[in-house]
């Protein structure tokens, strides 16, 4: 039987202050990743078109966050997700190609400056992107994620809820058919004990068996409707960090899904301007442990904040 986790574990024991806002210069959805010392952000446009390119930014990893490359993605036509690797120093795209066929595509090399390739006068830059995993109609992953040992967990509702591990030599470690609860799987991690985290729109957020067979229990919201499930981000103590786009905050569950505080939520100034610091539909984030930082994606754009304990 499943465990519904509604109480509080611990108080608040962290404090999350703004520290900046990256410099992407273009409206659209934003997906971001951190490998070695930089900020990586996909900016996806608006329209699924065939003329609408991606672009990717690239920003150290601390103040003042200078922006350092910005890439054209030609060669991924529509960004689903994003992710990276520090084992295997690589980063990793999940895309929808013209064929609407899906596909992983990375990088070549990203070990030096050979890797990267200049394009019109040296303005911008673009990557070495080859396409490594080709998907069937048998498995349409939405997200990925990358666990610490360098294996992608990849996450599909269609045709039916799944979720596949790959490998960083693109081999097929498992498939795992979801259990009838999880009917909307939206993100997966893999915690350090091996068992998966994964949000979803039926039980917000919930701890699932290796196997996959078994939800070992499972976390959402006292007021149902307000669905807590989003792009999801687990630190070394197996802590979730939670997008929670439809109440326009990041939330924090200790490693077994006890509720431990909101970590940053929309809050609106008193003389009706837009808040430029404020969090909007979060939908993407980015936990950066080794800086106490985490980066946000949201309506309002991509947002640094530091996490400092009190």
């Amino acid at each position: 039987m499943t465990e519904i986790l509604k109480t509080e574990s611990d108080s608040s024991d962290m404090i999350v202050d703004f520290k900046a806002t990256l410099d992407v210069r273009k409206t659209g959805t934003n997906i971001v990743t951190k490998l070695r010392n930089d900020i990586f952000v996909i900016n996806v446009p608006e329209a699924h078109d065939i003329d609408c390119r991606s672009e990717m930014y690239v920003f150290e990893d601390r103040a003042p966050f200078r922006l350092l490359r910005q890439l054209d993605l030609k060669e991924v036509h529509f960004p689903l997700d994003f992710a990276s690797s520090e084992s295997e120093n690589s980063l990793y795209i999940l895309s929808i190609g013209h064929d609407e066929a899906r596909y992983i595509h990375r990088n070549v090399g990203l070990k030096d400056e050979s890797s990267w390739k200049l394009v019109k006068g040296g303005k911008k830059l673009g990557l070495n992107l080859v396409k490594w995993i080709e998907f069937g109609d048998d498995f349409k992953p939405k997200s990925m994620s990358v666990s610490k040992s360098g294996q992608l967990v990849m996450v599909s509702d269609e045709p039916s809820p799944g979720l596949r591990v790959y490998g960083p030599d693109a081999q097929l470690f498992r498939s795992i058919f979801l259990p009838r609860d999880i009917k909307r799987p939206l993100h997966a991690v893999e915690s350090s004990r091996g068992d998966f985290v994964v949000s979803h729109q039926t039980l917000a957020v919930c701890l699932l068996s290796r196997d996959g067979k078994t939800i070992i229990r499972s976390y959402r919201p006292e007021n149902d409707e307000q669905r807590s499930g989003g792009h999801l981000c687990v630190d070394s103590n197996d802590r979730v960090f939670v997008a929670d786009a439809y109440n326009h905050r990041v939330v924090l569950l200790d490693s077994n899904l006890l509720w431990k505080q909101v970590l940053i939520s929309t809050i609106e100034k008193k003389d009706g301007e837009n808040m430029k610091t404020a969090v909007r539909f979060p939908d993407n984030l980015y936990y950066d442990e080794a800086n106490k930082q985490i980066v946000v994606c949201g309506f309002y754009g991509v947002h640094v904040y530091t996490i400092m304990h009190k």
